[in-house]
């Protein structure tokens, strides 16, 4: 799991809670999506010569657009509800399952570790999944659920640990748990998540085909502006089965 991290996620199962869950581009012949290494193309502070920066990086599945509008609908009502302005909420573009959070990754072991990733997407089937019902960690962690073909999932996230385990990254041994985080408590404003999970109690959205994995590079938020969220930048697909 993370190493040397130093600044906060707004993401799910990146950096787990320890408390009980409640639950209620076009991809170039290089390697990189968009025919070149994120690394050169991001802004990021400035590097020593010849230091390569490392990549914070995680693998995901991210919903149907279908789905997405569903949970789009379910969060209004979430947003509107008393104290709802107290979180820090993911946004649409922060809405994805992560199978495995890898931390800072050296450049040297990239290319291993798209080997074994690609291995791992090449053993597992396209599954059927739907967002559902709403959990919480503790009242850090507000997320909605996964149903569906949750076990073809929880081995294709075991897949995955496994084969960046062995290009040397570290990863807590943590039972997987499929879930989406919708948003965070901020420090020093508690805030009671529960009434929020019961407003999820009902939500199921519609079912789409998880075909493909992602490996994603999450850079930090723009620092200085209010609210701003992480970007993520795809540096890989594969497709599942293939």
């Amino acid at each position: 799991m993370p190493v040397g991290s130093t600044w906060s996620e707004e993401t799910p199962r990146h950096t787990p809670d320890p408390e009980p869950a409640e639950r209620n581009g076009k991809i170039t012949g290089n390697g990189w999506a968009g025919g070149q290494n994120p690394r050169n193309a991001s802004a990021s502070a400035p590097q020593a010569e010849g230091t390569p920066r490392p990549m914070r990086l995680f693998v995901a599945l991210w919903p149907s657009s279908q789905a997405l509008r569903d949970l789009s609908r379910a969060e209004h009502k979430l947003r509107s509800a008393p104290g709802a302005d107290r979180l820090r909420w993911a946004g649409d573009t922060g809405h994805h399952l992560t199978l495995a959070f890898l931390g800072e990754v050296p450049e040297e072991t990239i290319p291993e570790l798209i080997a074994r990733l690609e291995r791992a997407a090449r053993r597992h089937k396209p599954m059927s999944l739907r967002l559902s019902g709403g959990g919480r960690f503790g009242d850090r962690t507000l997320w909605v659920g996964v149903e569906g073909d949750v076990a073809p999932l929880g081995r294709l996230a075991d897949s995955v640990a496994a084969g960046a385990r062995r290009t040397g990254i570290e990863m807590e041994d943590r039972a997987f748990r499929p879930h989406l985080t919708l948003a965070r408590a901020r420090p020093h404003r508690h805030t009671p998540l529960r009434p929020y999970t019961e407003l999820l109690t009902d939500f199921t959205s519609r079912e789409w085909t998880a075909d493909h994995i992602d490996l994603v590079e999450s850079h930090p938020p723009e620092p200085g502006t209010p609210g701003a969220q992480p970007r993520y930048e795809t540096v890989r697909r594969w497709p599942l089965g293939h």
